[in-house]
């Protein structure tokens, strides 16, 4: 409604059962409305426990399958899903399961 500033929503056929979605200050230039059965689904293939990656997974072009990888100081293990702390002599691995390489000047 333009003069109430607001988004109703009404029974489609009789315009019964009002309610108010949202009031707002600027005046809406369109509105998209998609009906939860008219979008397509798309299966993640990172959805699922991040697809078994320790770290990062990343969705490969097409959106059907996925590579782990793993944040900077890190090497992926033979097994391609599996991070490990990769740290140089001057560093040491410090948290475990996701450690992190910190300094040995800060130990």
């Amino acid at each position: 409604d333009w003069n109430l500033r607001q988004i109703i929503k009404a029974n489609k056929w009789t315009g019964e059962n009002e309610t108010v979605l949202e009031t707002t200050i600027q005046l809406p230039n369109d509105l998209r409305i998609a009906h939860s059965l008219a979008k397509p689904i798309y299966e993640n293939p990172c959805g699922d426990s991040n697809g078994g990656c320790t770290h990062l997974c990343l969705i490969k072009e097409g959106g059907e399958t996925f590579t782990c990888a793993c944040p900077d100081q890190f090497i992926l293990l033979s097994d391609n899903k599996t991070c490990q702390a990769n740290c140089t002599e001057r560093q040491f691995a410090c948290g475990g399961e996701d450690a992190k390489c910190i300094s040995k000047l800060w130990y």
